[in-house]
């Protein structure tokens, strides 16, 4: 969970604090790996390219988009809907900023996307990305 809300909110501090809870737990997890699942998927969020896609809009049409997106599936995608009027987000959810329609932003690990306006380039946007480098840490 570490990761992902490092990658989320784009601090260092989380992902850091992951990595030393994973260090920590490594022993236990190579000696008894069926005891310990939870750290074995947070050491599979911390090694997989965490891909985060953020819909930015008017509420009837974030939640159309974000069903249609969901059907693409990846086990290491995340998908948030943001409705238009969201107020006080933290810096780095705010400046994935709405636009006069729907707009999403496909980021892996810390990068994103310019903002996207269509649903097949958002398609094509996540299939490459989910292609990219083994690992999106910094």
């Amino acid at each position: 969970m570490l990761c992902r809300l490092g990658y989320l909110l784009g601090e260092l501090p989380y992902l850091d604090a992951a990595e030393r809870t994973l260090r920590a737990g490594w022993p236990m997890l190579q000696q008894y790996p069926q005891a310990h699942m939870s750290l074995a998927n947070a050491l599979e969020d911390f090694l997989a390219s965490m891909q985060i896609l953020i819909v930015r809009g008017d509420a009837p049409q974030i939640e159309s988009w974000t069903a249609g997106l969901s059907a693409l599936y990846a086990p290491t995608r995340m998908i948030f809907a943001i409705p238009r009027d969201a107020a006080e987000l933290p810096p780095a959810l705010a400046a994935k900023r709405a636009a006069a329609g729907t707009v999403a932003y496909v980021c892996t690990g810390m990068t994103c996307s310019a903002p996207l306006t269509d649903l097949g380039e958002i398609a094509r946007e996540l299939t490459l990305r989910i292609n990219e480098a083994p690992s999106a840490r910094p």
